[in-house]
C-alpha cells in the first residue's frame, strides 16, 4: 500500500516554517505531525495549522481570536475539544517571520514533552 504523503498545505508550512531548523513530519491521526530536534511543535489538522501550546501560549493565543482543534466523535455525535492544539494567529498568513516566531515559541514550550 502506498504510504500518504504531506498535502500541499503541509508542504507550503514547511517551506514557511524552514528557517526553524529541519522539521520531521509523519502522519498524525488524518493530519500531520511537525517535530523539530524531536519536538512536536505543531499538527496539520484539516489544512489548519495548529500550534502545540502550554496554558500561558493558549491563554495569549486565545486573546488573539485563535482557536482550539475540535472534532465530533463517530459514536456519539459529541464535539470534543483539544485545548492544546490552537490555531495560528491569522496575521501569520501575511507574515512568515510571525509564523515562524509563533512555531519557534511551540518548541520550547513543549521540549519537556520530547
Amino acid at each position: 500500500m502506498a504510504r500518504a504523503q504531506p498535502t500541499e498545505f503541509v508542504m507550503h508550512m514547511l517551506e514557511v516554517l524552514e528557517p526553524l531548523g529541519p522539521i520531521s513530519v509523519t502522519r498524525l491521526f488524518g493530519g500531520w505531525s511537525m517535530r523539530l530536534d524531536g519536538v512536536q511543535f505543531g499538527v496539520v489538522l484539516r489544512d489548519t495549522f495548529y500550534l502545540c501550546t502550554d496554558a500561558a501560549m493558549r491563554a495569549e493565543l486565545s486573546e488573539l481570536g485563535c482557536e482550539p482543534f475540535r472534532y465530533t466523535r463517530r459514536k456519539s455525535g459529541r464535539e470534543v475539544e483539544v485545548p492544546r492544539f490552537i490555531s495560528l494567529p491569522d496575521a501569520c498568513l501575511d507574515d512568515p517571520d510571525l509564523a515562524v516566531e509563533w512555531a519557534g515559541r511551540a518548541v520550547e514550550a513543549n521540549r519537556h514533552r520530547a
